[in-house]
């Protein structure tokens, strides 16, 4: 198997473009290509993308079309230009089959509308994707398909209320859908605006005692 058994899996965030100008040299224009280029020459299977809108994720699609990337994302604000918490995704080796995205925040919380104390509105996007066999030698024991479910957000950097919300409905939702289809390796990218372990959003999300929704935090 050697490297066709590994699926690189990437947590990027590629900065909005929406500080265009503040950003000066630095600015998502300037960088659009360079980052295409680095997708291109590293090859990963999934990009989890933070703070890129539609039109970021558009971009980068089209640019990385011949290497067969395609990217799925939904505006946390419906219907407006906004960041999304979208994904890359090689279509070569990995087949979407199941794609959902829930809105953070209390229960009866509109989509759009900020959560708890929340400076904007944040999402939670997961993707079910089907291994392609080619990429993991046989499919995977005896031949059975084998299933990735990614989930990728990024968690309010001004509300504590809303990380600690957001990484409670989170945890259950890893739960939830851990049930529906137990036989899916699961992973969780993000921004999530909290330094790692120590502080109520890894705890809940990959508790030190194991019995959380992830196994692990990197």
């Amino acid at each position: 198997a050697g490297d066709r058994a590994r699926l690189d899996v990437w947590s990027f965030n590629l900065r909005t473009e929406f500080q265009e100008e503040a950003d000066g040299p630095n600015g998502w224009s300037l960088r659009r290509s360079g980052v295409a280029e680095l997708i291109r020459a590293r090859r990963p299977a999934l990009v989890c993308c933070q703070e890129a809108t539609e039109a970021m994720l558009a971009y980068l699609g089209g640019e990385l079309a011949a290497e067969g990337y395609q990217w799925v994302g939904s505006s946390r604000r419906p219907g407006e230009k906004d960041e999304t918490a979208g994904m890359l995704f090689d279509a070569g080796r990995l087949e979407l089959v199941d794609r959902r995205v829930a809105w953070l925040g209390p229960p009866g919380t509109a989509e759009g509308v900020a959560g708890w104390d929340a400076a904007f509105p944040r999402t939670l996007e997961m993707g079910l994707f089907r291994v392609s066999s080619s990429s993991i030698g046989d499919g995977g024991s005896g031949g059975e398909p084998i299933y990735l479910r990614a989930v990728n957000t990024h968690l309010d950097h001004v509300g504590i209320q809303a990380r600690e919300g957001s990484a409670r409905q989170i945890a259950e939702a890893l739960r939830r859908w851990s049930e529906e289809r137990p036989e899916a390796a699961q992973v969780l990218c993000g921004d999530f605006n909290s330094p790692k372990g120590g502080n109520a959003v890894y705890h809940l999300l990959a508790p030190p005692d194991g019995r959380g929704p992830l196994l692990d935090a990197a």
